[in-house]
């Protein structure tokens, strides 16, 4: 549950021809993740798979442009039957292909009718413009040399104004389309007055009405063809669609066949970049996990009986980055392994805090924001999720009853502190010892954050590393001599053994600095000496002091509440609840969300930080679907 499944290294030697079965043996099983070694790729330089690749990215590619095409889901992979040879995946590609070919004329096809229909619905609306107009439409197209005739808009208010402006130059303004925000107008008038109109057009706002080249006729007329052209492009969308979907009828159960085939052709495909051989033997190397060998095992003998050489080891020293992180985790703990993953992917053999991570991350959330009424309210909004954000309903419902349990304990419901009795108490009564509760908090969680850093460095074989830096041992030992000069200040002074604990730790890690550091000139050590220590001083009790929020949010949740009911008290009994609802809505909003982001900010920057390195890759096994990458 707090670390990763064990893993070994596994290396497979086959002989060329059963390396396709292998691959699939191995996608079958799912529990073999393929990673080649340097090693391997100089004694075995051959990439027998890349070929085969090539042809199942190329029919890949052909079946699902098929599928997309008839709307299709593709088959699931079959887990029966054995993988197709090069010559089969040829002859699969090249009916692919040719299919392929029949659907993109289809598609070819329906866009254009597509565009066509656009472009004829468009002529419509432009039709309606002029529609009131009863005059052959071509004529607002030809040049006359004695008459001008225009289309245009204009505001309404300005109707008059141009009208009697044009008529001074033997023009006429008629309009023919009308409503609140503009007038649509037909303007005639003597062609060698064209120029002498041009400014009253422009100060009156004229602008041109744009004509269609096609819409040549009169309205009436043009409608009924343009509704007539309309119904001939959906007649022929109607048929290319039957074509469509008779064919997929006809070509359904062969697509089907042709996805399990590829569904089967796939791992091996997958193994291109990590399959390597020479002459007729090939190698697969990579990692189970320890449970699953024997599954392995068992699975290549019924698969290919004697004809497969397996070598199991355990991981090398210095080989912990090579090895995939293996995990499994409960339902409940998947919103929390997506928050850990943000962070990182723990690399093998180190601390996994997923659990740490949901139960601390819950009771600070509850802590900052414990009301029983805000619990209740997030519990309940829980099942809502099930349908958009499955996954987030336990993230959810843990924290609404991490709030309602720490609003039985501080005895608060909806903002009210004398409804309940607190079972604790009011985080307002006492504010320094809820203070004191919030760093005593930080101190535990800081100091078993850095004993996990502790045993991680030596999961790493690093024992140097566990000890000597300031956020190993001798930094544990640090940070408790700190504790104890705080602690024994009040009572009349430190002793001396907190005294030599401290000065003790400090010079070890001043000396550790100076050691790493050892190649730099003197001055220069000397200064990353005095910041490094410094800075681990400073770390320790700066994150100390940043679980004082702990505290600090649970007495700002009752000083908003306070806040609320001192507004709503200076208004009558509807004004009162109104205020109450509305208020106890922005709390639950508002520092609803600040207070998960500040519970995420303390599990990352004050725990994460010191001792979870998160730089791991996740096991992904060859399987027959899914990412395998």
């Amino acid at each position: 549950m707090f670390t990763p499944l064990r893993m070994c290294h596994v290396s497979l030697l086959v002989v060329r021809e059963q390396a396709p079965e292998t691959a699939l043996t191995l996608a079958r099983l799912g529990v073999f993740q393929p990673r080649v070694s340097d090693r391997e790729i100089e004694a075995l330089p051959e990439l027998p798979a890349r070929d085969y690749q090539q042809l199942v990215t190329r029919a890949d590619a052909h079946l699902d442009k098929i599928l997309d095409h008839f709307q299709l889901p593709a088959a699931m992979p079959d887990a029966t039957g054995e993988p197709p040879d090069s010559r089969q995946l040829e002859d699969l590609d090249t009916q692919l292909a040719r299919h392929w070919q029949d659907c993109s004329r289809r598609d070819e096809q329906l866009r254009r009718c597509q565009e066509q229909t656009k472009h004829l619905q468009h002529l419509q609306q432009s039709l309606d413009t002029f529609a009131a107009l009863d005059i052959d439409l071509a004529l607002l197209h030809r040049t006359h040399h004695f008459l001008d005739l225009e289309v245009g808009t204009l505001p309404p208010d300005n109707l008059q104004r141009l009208g009697d402006a044009v008529g001074l130059a033997g023009y006429r303004l008629s309009p023919f389309e009308q409503s609140d925000d503009y007038v649509n107008a037909l303007l005639m008038g003597p062609c060698e007055q064209t120029a002498q109109i041009r400014p009253a057009l422009e100060a009156a706002g004229w602008q041109p009405l744009p004509l269609p080249d096609e819409l040549s006729g009169r309205p009436e007329q043009l409608r009924a063809d343009l509704a007539q052209q309309l119904q001939a492009v959906e007649e022929q969308r109607r048929q290319i669609e039957s074509q469509r979907d008779q064919a997929r009828d006809e070509l359904r159960n062969w697509l089907d066949e042709a996805a399990r085939t590829l569904g089967r052709a796939r791992p091996y495909a997958r193994l291109a970049d990590t399959l390597h051989g020479r002459g007729g033997l090939s190698m697969v190397s990579g990692w189970v996990p320890a449970r699953d060998v024997a599954t392995l095992r068992t699975g290549l003998v019924a698969a290919l009986g004697d004809a497969h050489l397996m070598q199991v080891r355990p991981p090398r020293p210095g080989e912990q980055m090579a090895v995939p992180t293996a995990c499994r985790h409960a339902r409940w703990l998947q919103p929390f392994v997506s928050l850990v993953k943000n962070y990182g992917v723990p690399r093998y053999g180190e601390f996994d805090p997923t659990v740490l991570f949901a139960i601390s991350y819950v009771a600070m959330f509850g802590m900052m924001f414990g009301d029983l009424g805000h619990g209740l309210v997030i519990l309940s909004c829980a099942p809502l999720l099930r349908r958009r954000a499955p996954r987030a309903v336990p993230f959810v419902a843990l924290c609404g009853v991490s709030a309602a349990l720490f609003g039985l304990l501080y005895g608060s419901l909806f903002g009210y502190e004398h409804i309940i009795q607190p079972l604790w108490l009011s985080p307002l009564s006492d504010p320094i010892y809820m203070l004191k509760a919030a760093m005593i908090t930080g101190v535990l969680f800081i100091l078993f954050a850095t004993t996990l850093t502790i045993r991680n460095r030596l999961a790493e074989g690093d024992v140097r590393g566990a000890l000597l830096p300031g956020n190993g041992a001798v930094g544990l030992v640090l940070y408790l001599s700190l504790l104890w000069l705080a602690w024994s200040a009040a009572d009349g002074g430190p002793p001396w053994t907190a005294r030599l604990l401290f000065a003790t730790s400090l010079l070890a890690i001043m000396g550790y600095s100076a050691w790493v550091n050892r190649d730099t000139a003197l001055v220069e050590r000397l200064l990353i000496v005095l910041v490094e220590t410094f800075e681990t001083v400073m770390n320790y009790i700066s994150g100390t002091l940043s679980y004082l929020r702990l505290a600090a949010f649970s007495l700002n949740h009752v000083a908003l509440a306070i806040a609320v009911f001192t507004l709503a008290g200076m208004l009558d009994t509807t004004g009162y609840w109104i205020t109450v609802v509305l208020g106890n809505l922005f709390i639950l909003v508002m520092e609803g969300a600040i207070v998960m982001i500040q519970a995420l900010r303390l599990e990352y920057y004050e725990g994460f930080s010191r001792f979870y390195s998160g730089n791991g890759h996740e096991f992904r096994p060859l399987r027959l679907t899914g990412d395998n990458n």
